[in-house]
């Protein structure tokens, strides 16, 4: 009896602890290579150890062979991974939108280290990044993401087939959602490009012998940062609203 209660309790740390992990692992902020590995792992224990018994009423009872365990555990994996793809897929629109502010006020060769895609990149999509990252530690946003993968138990019942075709939609209209977002993010440098260029035109028809973009390089610079300053507060505060409303979509609820 007890080794039948202790086999059971091993089994349900364990499929919850893949959920969850694989979940962590793509999430922005608790994931990615700039977390360390021992900490991302003390954290997916520790909240499975409180995740468990709230959640022991939707698990399954350990499969009789070893390929329906494997099969299971591959269903929780693909779970998790899905609710970690549509946070990143959230935060896309930041990396959309800085690129093409960047692009607008020539800093596209100044690369800085992005935390969410975990590579060079430009420098404002990096910059945008670590704000939005701070932002949703300050507005303890990161529970969303949390009690999204803990809501995901009553829409995704462990042992149950997995819902492919939803998950290719969702992910697919939250790509699309992010895309639009990051092109209406980077509206307003979007016209300040189109104005400052538009001038540099009429100048150098005026004045052929001026070196207008050589001259005009520094104005681009100082007129594309200062519209970012200007911009940002509205902008992240755009964004977070998006990405609160994704993860309350995802049972993130606060």
């Amino acid at each position: 009896m007890l080794a039948d209660l202790l086999a059971l309790d091993v089994f349900q740390f364990l499929l919850v602890l893949t959920r969850l992990g694989a979940a962590i692992t793509g999430m922005p902020g608790l994931g990615g290579t700039v977390v360390p590995i021992r900490f991302r792992l003390i954290m997916a224990l520790a909240i499975t150890l409180l995740v468990v018994p709230l959640v022991a009423k939707t698990l399954p009872p350990m499969p009789g062979n070893v390929p329906d365990l494997i099969i299971l555990l591959f269903q929780e994996i693909a779970i998790g991974a899905f609710l970690g793809l549509v946070a990143q897929a959230m935060m896309a629109a930041l990396n959309l939108a800085g690129t093409i502010m960047a692009m607008q006020s020539s800093l596209t060769n100044i690369l800085a280290n992005d935390p969410i895609t975990q590579e060079q990149s430009s420098l404002l999509p990096g910059f945008f990044a670590n704000v939005a990252l701070v932002l949703i530690f300050l507005t303890d946003t990161h529970h969303l993401m949390l009690n999204a993968v803990f809501a995901s138990y009553e829409l995704f019942r462990p042992g149950t087939s997995l819902p492919t075709g939803d998950f290719a939609h969702a992910l697919i209209n939250t790509v699309g959602e992010s895309f639009a977002l990051g092109v209406q993010l980077a509206g307003p440098m979007v016209i300040f490009g189109l104005v400052f260029n538009g001038g540099l035109a009429l100048v150098n028809r005026l004045m052929p012998q001026m070196q207008v973009f050589f001259v005009a390089m520094p104005a681009q610079v100082l007129g594309g940062l200062s519209m970012v300053m200007i911009s940002l507060p509205v902008l992240m505060a755009w964004f977070m609203r998006y990405f609160d409303d994704g993860l309350t979509a995802l049972g993130g609820g606060r």
